[in-house]
Parts: C-alpha cells; sequence; structure tokens
C-alpha cells in the first residue's frame, strides 16, 4: 500500500513529486496536467490572434496578397512574480518566435510577437508601505525567461498624461468634476493619493485610507494595461492570477460591494471593446494553486525571482490584504477551498439590465444558407483555426460605451442610483436636498457603489468637510459621451419587459423576457416535438 501511494494517480507507474489536491503525480504526468489547466487560455488566445490578424483585415478588405495585415501580437501583465514568470514561460514556448505573420494566409500562425507589459507604480506602493522594485531588474529578468520578448514598462502616471480634471469631494458622498487642468503627470498621479491617504489621516481611518489607495491603484493600472495593449496593436492581454489570487479578489470584491463588476472583472475570458477596438482579456492561471507554480519553476529551472511572493502571514493593512492574507492561509490548509472559491467566480455570469428583443420564429433555411456561404467566403486558415476563431466569437463582450450603466472611473458596471441608495442609508449624509453647482458636473450619479467609496473625503483629525483630487481625463470623456446609443439600449430594455399580447405593432411578434407562466401540458409538449 505504501508504494501504490507513492505511485503516480495518472499512468500507475512512475514514482510521485508533486501533491495536488487529492491527486499525486510524477513530472511527466503533471506536466500534462499543467498544460491541459492552461490549454483553454492559450486556446483563445489563438482565436484571438486569428481573429485580429487575419479574420479581421479579410472582413475589412485589408489583407494584400503576402498574407495578413496585422502581425500577430499578445500582451502579459507582468509583475515580476511567481505567477506572471511561470505564464510568460508558459506562453513564450507555446507562441515566441517570429515577430510577423505566416507567408501564407491560410496557415495559421503559430508564432506570436510577445510584449511584456510591466507597469512602474512605485508611487501607490510606497504610500501604502510595500516594497519597491527596480524597473532594470524586472527587465533582465522577463528577457532572461523569454528572450524573444518585447518588454515595455509604463509608469502609472501615464493615465493622466493626456490632461485631468480637478474632482471636488463632498462629506455628504456627492462628487463633482470641473474643467480640464494642465499640468504634470507624477504630480496629478501624486496628488490623487495624497488626497484619498493624506499624512494627516488619523490612526483609525488609516485602513481605509489604504484600502482606498489600493482600489484606485488597481483601477488606474487595469486602465493602463488595456489602453497600452490595444496601442501596441495587441489581440489579448494575459493576466496572471492563481487561484489564490482569483479567490481573494472575489471576497474582496463583495466585501468592497462590487458583487455586481465580478462577472466582467474576473471572467476567465472575455472581450473588452473600446473606441471600435477589441481586446481579449484572458486570466488562465486562475485553477492553478501557487504550490503548483512552485513545482512548475522549480521543474523548468526558472531560477531566483527577483520579486518575492507575499507570504500568507504579511500585514493586514487593507481589506484586499486581509482577504489575501485568509486566502493563503487556506490554501496551506484547505486548498480544495481555494479552489471552490475560485470556480464558483468564474462561473459568474453577467446578467444586464438591458434585454434586447427576439424574433420567436427563426428561419432555419435562410440561416443554415447564411452560415455555408459565410463558411464558404471565409479566410483559408484551416479548420483548426476555423474552430479557434469560432471559439473565441462566442465568448461575452463588454463595452462601457453600449451598455449602459457603466462607471466612468472603472468602466464596469454600475447599479443605477447607487448614490442615492447609499445616501439613504448612510448616518454621514445630509437628508437635505442641495443645489448642484451650476459649473461643475455631477459625478455621484454615474459611479457604481465601489468608486463611491474610493472617491471619499479621508477621516483626518481636522474633519475636512470637502476635498479635491485630480482624475484622469478619460472620466470627463466618458461624462460627455454621447447618449444615443443608451437611448437606444434603454427603449429595447422596456420593450422587453411588456408582454407579447401588448406589442401586436411589432411585425412577427418576439419573445418577451417577462416571467410566465407555463402549464406541465405545455413543458410536456415541447419536449415531445423537440425529441420526434
Amino acid at each position: 500500500m505504501a508504494d501504490e501511494a507513492r505511485c503516480c494517480a495518472r499512468c500507475r507507474k512512475a514514482q510521485a513529486e508533486v501533491h495536488v489536491r487529492e491527486q499525486v503525480y510524477c513530472a511527466g504526468c503533471y506536466a500534462r496536467v499543467f498544460a491541459e489547466k492552461v490549454r483553454f487560455g492559450l486556446e483563445y488566445t489563438r482565436g484571438a490572434i486569428l481573429q485580429k490578424s487575419v479574420v479581421r483585415p479579410w472582413e475589412q478588405g485589408l489583407e494584400t496578397g503576402d498574407g495578413p495585415a496585422v502581425a500577430p501580437a499578445i500582451a502579459i501583465a507582468y509583475s515580476g512574480g511567481l505567477a506572471s514568470t511561470v505564464l510568460l514561460h508558459a506562453v513564450s514556448k507555446a507562441l515566441s518566435g517570429a515577430h510577423s505573420a505566416h507567408y501564407l494566409p491560410a496557415r495559421a500562425p503559430e508564432m506570436a510577437r510577445i510584449d511584456v507589459l510591466y507597469v512602474q507604480d512605485g508611487a501607490a506602493r510606497a504610500k501604502c508601505g510595500l516594497p519597491q522594485y527596480d524597473t532594470e531588474q524586472v527587465r533582465a529578468q522577463a528577457l532572461r525567461i523569454a528572450p524573444h520578448a518585447t518588454f515595455a514598462c509604463v509608469d502609472l502616471a501615464a493615465c493622466y498624461a493626456d490632461g485631468s480634471v480637478d474632482c471636488v469631494l463632498e462629506r455628504d458622498g456627492k462628487k463633482y468634476l470641473g474643467e480640464r487642468a494642465a499640468g504634470d503627470a507624477q504630480q496629478a498621479l501624486r496628488s490623487a493619493l495624497d488626497t484619498l491617504f493624506p499624512a494627516s489621516t488619523s490612526r483609525t481611518g488609516v485602513a481605509a485610507a489604504r484600502t482606498r489607495v489600493e482600489d484606485l491603484h488597481k483601477i488606474l493600472m487595469h486602465h493602463l494595461l488595456r489602453t497600452t495593449a490595444m496601442e501596441r496593436g495587441c489581440a489579448a492581454l494575459m493576466y496572471a492570477d492563481d487561484a489564490v489570487t482569483s479567490a481573494s479578489a472575489l471576497l474582496e470584491g463583495i466585501a468592497n460591494g462590487a458583487g455586481h463588476k465580478l462577472p466582467i472583472a474576473r471572467a476567465a475570458s472575455q472581450w473588452w471593446v473600446a473606441e471600435q477596438e477589441t481586446l481579449l482579456i484572458v486570466h488562465p492561471l486562475h485553477t492553478i494553486l501557487p504550490s503548483e507554480l512552485v513545482y512548475y519553476a522549480q521543474t523548468n529551472a526558472l531560477g531566483p525571482l527577483y520579486c518575492p511572493t507575499p507570504r500568507a502571514g504579511a500585514e493586514k493593512h487593507s481589506i484586499g490584504a486581509l482577504t489575501h492574507s485568509l486566502v493563503a492561509s487556506l490554501q496551506d490548509g484547505v486548498s480544495s477551498t481555494v479552489s471552490t472559491i475560485a470556480g464558483t467566480g468564474s462561473k459568474l455570469v453577467y446578467m444586464p439590465d438591458t434585454l434586447w428583443p427576439t424574433s420567436n420564429e427563426i428561419d432555419l433555411d435562410e440561416a443554415t444558407d447564411a452560415m455555408h456561404l459565410k463558411q464558404r467566403d471565409a479566410p483559408r486558415i484551416g479548420a483548426k483555426g476555423m474552430s479557434l476563431v469560432a471559439s473565441v466569437q462566442t465568448l461575452p463582450r463588454w463595452d462601457p460605451s453600449l451598455l449602459p450603466p457603466s462607471c466612468p472611473l472603472c468602466h464596469l458596471p454600475a447599479k443605477r442610483d447607487a448614490a442615492a441608495w447609499r445616501a439613504q442609508r448612510s448616518v454621514t449624509s445630509s437628508r437635505t436636498a442641495t443645489q448642484d453647482p451650476l459649473n461643475l458636473t455631477p459625478l455621484h450619479t454615474r459611479l457604481c457603489y465601489t468608486c463611491l467609496h474610493v472617491l471619499q473625503v479621508p477621516s483626518t483629525p481636522t474633519g475636512a468637510s470637502s476635498a479635491q483630487m485630480p482624475l484622469p481625463l478619460y472620466v470627463l470623456n466618458a461624462m460627455h459621451r454621447p447618449e444615443h446609443g443608451r437611448q437606444q439600449v434603454r427603449a429595447a430594455q422596456d420593450t422587453a419587459y411588456i408582454p407579447p399580447e401588448h406589442t401586436p405593432h411589432i411585425p412577427g411578434g418576439r419573445a418577451s423576457h417577462a416571467l410566465q407562466p407555463v402549464s406541465r401540458e405545455a413543458m410536456h409538449d415541447a419536449v415531445q416535438a423537440f425529441l420526434l
């Protein structure tokens, strides 16, 4: 029995070397298990590369005789830690090589340019008391793991490169935007961090202030990574969040009141649409435990890492650090709990308030002819390539400009009247209605519940009633975005909730999204008609 316990659970021959949850594997079998876990993320990435470099140029008529007009490229959000290093190594083995598309468009490009995106966030890390890292050391480590990759360092202050806008924070929870302000980007970032976490913060308000700074840091970093990846022409952006990070992010989001945003923010694979450009967001390591990453790094001789992984006993100075410490402690004792939390988060589905009316009947012959015509005229990328493109085209899409309501700061879903709901239940909010300033744009009416807490007047001994901080210019642009697309979606939503018998003016009828009782006989007839 002792020999059987040390045998690999997969091949039943070799000696086990790694223990993952309730199973043990040898080195060869675990390599295949690890590859299978990250396969979906890599396959989606390949499909996104084909979609951007072959299919989309062909649809737009941009393809030349020499091949696709767009070179395939992907981006990896690199932090220098264990998870991002393992992801960079795994992706570089699968997609590294030539930096241009294959000369035959009928062949799927199996190689792509890898852009390693590193965000220099020393100002935010120093504000929270976290260690800072040398950019050159991180660059050397990334290029040692993937010599063919392109390292790109972007400063967090680049969010303010286009300008900033003054934001007035009131004690009663209201926020207002002023006019566009010109100034140094670094100074604007430091001013925003100092406003949320001033030096005079009281001892009891330190944890809340650090939580606000960490949340703003994450919002700006994700926006910067998406923008940079799109500007560099990347088809996909890959995050190196393991199971512990995914589980702690799920619990942290629920604690911060961001549960409604988790299906978008923590989706395993999802398209992000911005300014007519699409970017596939992928989390290929969301089911991998840190112990598995350690074994992978040792097996592949990745060497010592410059950025160490934080331990479970680290300082619990904010909600994010507290949840991460809790989940990391669970991972050491009950790893299946961490996997369950991370798996539950990846299964969340966003149910938007906007529901489009759909037709009751579909002409099957017409739909089949259209599908065959599309397949006949499609670019020749092989059966495998067409399968990859079809798989990524079915992934959900999030467009902040067309799917209202969305928060202008984080670009994620925002519940309607979140500010009014919070004011009714807050003991610090003013109970008297006040007039909004004529020269300022009310921001609190569009913010999500989490961002309302981020942009909050800090608790200081002086008890200031208001504060002022600079926000990136994209917040003001989102507030002034045209409303014609939103009005169409609102009208479609209102129509979708009306029962069909009350809408005879719609030709052909439609399927209602309103709940309707269905008798047992009707369900039996529907099942029988489907089977026969």
